[in-house]
């Protein structure tokens, strides 16, 4: 490669190139070829400047792939400085010639009339090879052999440079000038409007000269950006690559725009009034949070979904129905469409895909960007999907797939169709899957990192915001609505604590709010379960409309009655309730034949206006069936076309219900239907429990429907005991097979144990507890099943009969709670306890006046084995009885008390921790950060893992503290490049992503930024295996470890003692023996300093010559491979 860089200096040289830069632009940009004098079409589409090749004044790159390697002279004869070094430029460069490559030299005029004729005889060989020239054709190409010849004498070199070459004569130099005018002719072709030619070629001309000066490279995207910026008129209709590219930039635009017009949006469904539909909160983004699958010793904790997201490309986003997977993915689409450095989202609709591909084959990148950009105005699609279809190959983007459970028995056909999608795709292309459990099997093939969305941080807050905001467009007088608002919140605040399965999922915490801002009863109405609470709203919408309605005769005659709008609603949900979008004429066919059979309107006429008053209400006034572009209708939440299945079954005969209970047992998909429909009929539990029929899966599901609030009587109870029993017994029903019913608790397979345990939990009168634990006691096999049954029992009693733990009852529970755990092993996932043993904890919590407040802490350490929702459950119930179970609970309250701590160090001289280890790390080598990809600039990947290792997220007030304001940055940044090092990162990488990181962090201190860097990891952090330590690194290492700053000197260790050196060993222990040191820290080192050596045992005695006590603590923590604390 050249390592020079000529002729930026000579200013007539640099006003020529960026007129040929121009001049081939317009070419690529009007879409016509250079006439290379052969059949070769060549199309510009990138060029580069500077680029360090041997001939790189530009570089030219085509449509086919092809390169020009461009020497740009504005004069040249037959001489040495000016065609000598082009030529020796073109035979160095040989070696790295494709097919297609092209050698040019491109100048303004020929200073000898030996060479004038270059163009001329260099087509002519191109053209025809062989073929007789004219006398000065010749001359000139004998003159170019002659110059290969003498720079190079391999005969095959010459023949393959002569074969490449190409020279272009062309005066570019300015308006007037004959390839300055072309270009700007091109231009006028079919890109630029009329009239503005030569200014657009001047706008490419000066563009190219700051890139030239840059060493920068550009294409057909970033011309049209010139074009645009320069406010040049541009063309959007078909005909020329230019104006073909400028539509698709303005019809991506119009996408990202209606995306980002989502943001901080919650649409609201089942409302009577418009100005409901929507409700704007506040960095509602913001608040979406995952829970992190625990690893190691890590236990589930939560994260900012749109930081994890931004962190690791591709995701499976898992749910419970009703948690927002798609206002989850809308609200990344959003954000991201709104900022440039992100990738373009690619928001699509998996069910839509169902019409258009039966088999996995069907399943292409075209479909799924054709699917997204069917948001856009029709005119603008095709341009909006050839856009989104190009950011994903060009690697800078993330497809957002959303619906995947409700493909039905397709999802197979997709998940394999997605695999070979993405095995022809960038791997920077991130991906973000969103699915209820049902449908995470299937996507397991396409290997992505699985999480799980749970209840938003600021989901109360947006529920109070909905009160307040119902009580000021109910025209409630503002003295009032104080009072209206408290009531029902305090309402709430006990259905919450009634049923906390509704208030965790977002869509029905959002309709229980709605219903108790429309119930004039709101304590009765909020007692209901979830079914009734779904019923409600659905019944509540139609009411709102009936008042709302204009009340003419005409009016009423052409549209249906609010019973009729329900018997629509449940039609349509019976339909919809596999998940996957029906054509409308199936959905108007649905409910006319309802209205037929239901309401005796058989007329074909009158049935069909109907159904279409029907349809567009559930659409336009309500929106949960909505149509979409296409014609297609699907639910906006499958809940809503699950309780509308529900309702739909107090139509059914009793052989009618028989069948669609037999069938929705045998099919996961239905069940959910299926539950509700139990909890609002009575009749579902009665076929569940039927002899002839009754299977271990089917009491599962009317266990879980009691559960839920279902009333069952005293008859249905003793018989789902007695169903139950024999399962968790080991005597499986005839056709079941246990191993595939899944465990609605675990979601693992059922056992023995599941059985037993649905038994003891459930809450039946006082007549039939005596066999309920009879029953148990004979199930329970092991000592810790049968404290935690009778624990169980206890709650079930207490709940059911509204009272508090009697002595007996608060001794069971003690008992569960107080089992010993497992032990926690370092490197290892925390063991999880039985089954049932943290829902006593959990249920516990109401009971702690009973029990003594010297449970919480067992009660904290068992749910902490458990979910993230089982473990916030449990720590916002405390914290409501004035008890705090953690120090710290988030990042902000850290911060808070780090600010606090800060006072004696002065730290108001000091930046904030995040901008100094920033600047640290950005110190760590000297670039200018432009090497960076795209996706380097977003993801930040190495930087994140390096404040991963140093563990920034955990760091205790302290350690964090003397690490700012006691300790160098000389040693800061040491340590930084000694982790970065050993872990096997690149510290220019490293501090190329810094700079980028406070670049984006700007003067407010972008939150972004800090959650981006903490947010946890999905994956192992690496870590050296086989590090060689140099004098550096070495260096670097000791002072590290004996900073001020605990911190800084442990999240080193961790580091380290994976690795062998001895001579750091040796140096690690001298110091210690200095005694100048803490001592937990010479404890720490000695620890150290025995994992270093690379004779473990001999350096051990040298610290247990000492008679310093810390020095025995860390060689016996060393033996007994304990780390120190």
């Amino acid at each position: 490669m050249r390592t020079d860089r000529g002729g930026v200096g000579n200013e007539l040289g640099s006003v020529h190139r960026k007129g040929l830069a121009a001049f081939l632009a317009a070419h690529g940009l009007a879409g016509r070829r250079i006439a290379l004098g052969d059949a070769t079409t060549f199309v510009p589409q990138r060029l580069a400047f500077e680029t360090g090749d041997y001939t790189d004044d530009i570089t030219c790159t085509a449509s086919t792939g092809a390169r020009m390697f461009i020497s740009a002279k504005h004069a040249t004869g037959n001489d040495e400085k000016n065609l000598g070094k082009t030529v020796q430029g073109w035979v160095d460069q040989e070696t790295q010639l494709l097919p297609g490559d092209v050698l040019a030299l491109a100048v303004n005029r020929f200073d000898s009339k030996e060479v004038e004729q270059l163009p001329a005889a260099v087509k002519g060989h191109r053209g025809s090879p062989g073929t007789p020239l004219l006398v000065n054709t010749a001359k000139a190409l004998t003159a170019l052999k002659n110059k290969i010849a003498k720079k190079s004498g391999d005969t095959a070199v010459q023949r393959r440079v002569l074969d490449a070459a190409f020279v272009l004569q062309v005066k570019v130099m300015g308006p007037g000038d004959d390839g300055w005018e072309l270009a700007a002719a091109l231009l006028e072709t079919g890109v630029v409007a009329p009239g503005h030619g030569l200014a657009a070629v001047g706008a490419l001309a000066e563009a190219f000269h700051t890139q030239a000066s840059l060493a920068n490279a550009s294409d057909l995207g970033g011309w049209i950006d010139i074009l645009r910026e320069a406010k040049i008129p541009l063309v959007a209709t078909p005909g020329t690559p230019g104006s073909e590219e400028y539509a698709r930039q303005i019809a991506l635009e119009a996408y990202q725009d209606i995306l980002a017009a989502a943001a901080d949006q919650i649409s609201l469904g089942l409302l009577g009034e418009e100005d409901l539909r929507v409700l704007t909160v506040p960095q509602l983004a913001d608040g979406l949070r995952v829970a992190i699958p625990p690893q190691g010793n890590r236990r589930a904790k939560p994260a900012a979904l749109l930081a994890i997201a931004r962190r690791w490309p591709r995701l499976l986003l898992t749910a419970l129905p009703g948690m927002g997977k798609t206002t989850a993915l809308e609200q990344i689409a959003a954000h991201w469409s709104a900022d440039d450095a992100a990738p373009t989202p690619v928001l699509v609709e998996l069910p839509k895909l169902l019409g258009r591909c039966a088999h996995s084959r069907d399943v292409t990148l075209s479909v799924l960007c054709e699917v997204a950009a069917s948001i856009t105005p029709a005119e603008q699609r095709s341009a909006a999907a050839a856009a989104l279809e190009r950011a994903c190959r060009d690697g800078h983007a993330v497809l957002l797939l959303d619906g995947f459970d409700e493909c039905g028995r397709l999802r197979p056909v997709l998940a394999d169709g997605l695999v070979e999608v993405l095995a022809r795709l960038p791997d920077d292309v991130g991906v973000l899957l969103a699915t209820r459990a049902i449908g995470v099997e299937a996507s397991r093939r396409l290997g992505l990192i699985a999480v799980e969305l749970t209840t938003p941080r600021n989901l109360g807050e947006a529920l109070h915001r909905l009160l307040e905001h119902i009580a000021q467009i109910r025209d409630i007088a503002s003295q009032y609505q104080p009072a209206w608002v408290a009531t029902r919140a305090e309402r709430l605040r006990i259905a919450r604590r009634d049923h906390p399965d509704i208030i965790k999922v977002p869509l029905l915490a959002t309709l229980m709010t709605i219903v108790a801002a429309n119930s004039t009863d709101v304590g009765t109405t909020l007692e209901q379960g979830r079914a009734h609470l779904l019923l409600t709203a659905v019944r509540d919408s139609v009411l709102q409309w009936e008042d709302n309605r204009p009340k003419t005769d005409a009016g009423h005659a052409q549209q249906p009655d609010p019973d009729q709008l329900l018997d629509g609603f449940a039609a349509l949900g019976r339909l919809l309730a596999p998940g996957a979008p029906v054509p409308g004429t199936a959905a108007t066919a649905e409910i006319t034949s309802m209205l037929a059979s239901r309401w005796g309107v058989r007329a074909p006429a009158a049935a069909t206006a109907l159904a279409g008053h029907i349809l567009r209400f559930w659409d336009q006034n309500v929106g949960v069936f909505v149509t979409a572009a296409d014609g297609t209708i699907a639910a906006r939440s499958r809940v809503f076309a699950e309780i509308g299945a529900a309702m739909a079954i107090a139509w059914l005969t009793a052989d009618e219900l028989t069948a669609w209970v037999d069938g929705a047992v045998a099919d996961a998909d239905q069940h959910v239907a299926l539950i509700l429909a139990g909890e609002a009929d009575p009749r579902v539990i009665g076929v569940l429990l039927t002899a002839d029929r009754s299977t271990e899966a089917s009491a599962l599901i009317a266990a879980t429907i009691v559960r839920h609030g279902a009333a069952a009587d005293h008859g249905a109870l003793s018989t789902l005991i007695d169903r139950l029993a024999p399962a968790a017994a080991g005597v499986t029903s005839a056709g079941s097979a246990s191993q595939q019913i899944t465990d609605p608790d675990t979601g693992g397979p059922a056992d023995a144990w599941t059985y037993a345990r649905q038994i003891a939990g459930l809450r039946v009168p006082a007549a039939l507890r005596d066999h309920r634990t009879v029953t148990t006691n004979w199930l329970t096999v092991t000592a810790e099943q049968q404290t935690v049954a009778a624990a169980l029992i206890a709650l079930a009693d207490a709940a059911a009969d509204g009272a508090h733990l009697n002595s007996h009852q608060a001794q069971s529970v003690r008992s569960a709670l107080l089992l010993p755990l497992a032990p926690e092993l370092p490197g290892t996932a925390s063991p999880e306890p039985l089954p049932g043993h943290i829902q006593v904890g959990i249920d516990a919590v109401a009971h702690l006046h009973e029990l003594g407040t010297d449970l919480i802490t067992p009660i904290v350490e068992l749910t902490g084995r458990g979910t993230l929702g089982m473990a916030e459950e449990v720590e916002e119930a405390l914290i409501s009885h004035g008890h705090q179970p953690r120090q710290f609970r988030s990042m902000q309250a850290l911060g808070e008390q780090i600010a606090a701590s800060f006072k004696p160090y002065h730290v108001d001289q000091f930046p904030t921790a995040e901008l100094t280890l920033l600047q640290n790390a950005a110190a760590l080598a000297d670039t200018d950060g432009r090497g960076l990809t795209a996706n380097q600039r977003w993801r930040l990947p190495q930087l994140c893992t390096l404040f991963t290792l140093i563990d920034f997220a955990g760091a205790t007030v302290g350690g964090l503290g003397s690490a700012l304001a006691e300790t160098p940055d000389s040693v800061r940044t040491g340590w930084l490049r000694v982790t970065a090092t050993v872990a096997g990162l690149d510290p220019g990488v490293v501090a190329a992503e810094a700079k980028a990181a406070i670049a984006e962090r700007g003067e407010h201190s972008n939150p972004g930024v800090r959650r981006l860097l903490t947010a946890a990891p999905l994956g192992p952090t690496p870590v050296g295996a086989a590090h060689e330590f140099d004098f550096q690194d070495r260096a670097d290492a000791l002072a590290a470890l004996v900073s001020a700053s605990s911190w800084i000197a442990r999240s080193l260790c961790r580091i380290l003692i994976p690795l062998r050196d001895g001579l750091l060993s040796d140096q690690i222990a001298e110091q210690i023996e200095t005694g100048q040191l803490t001592a937990a820290r010479r404890t720490l080192l000695a620890y150290v300093a025995c994992r270093l050596s690379r004779e473990p045992e001999t350096t051990a005695r040298r610290l247990l010559t000492s008679d310093d006590p810390a020095l025995h603590t860390g060689v016996q923590q060393y033996r007994t491979e304990k780390v120190p604390a």
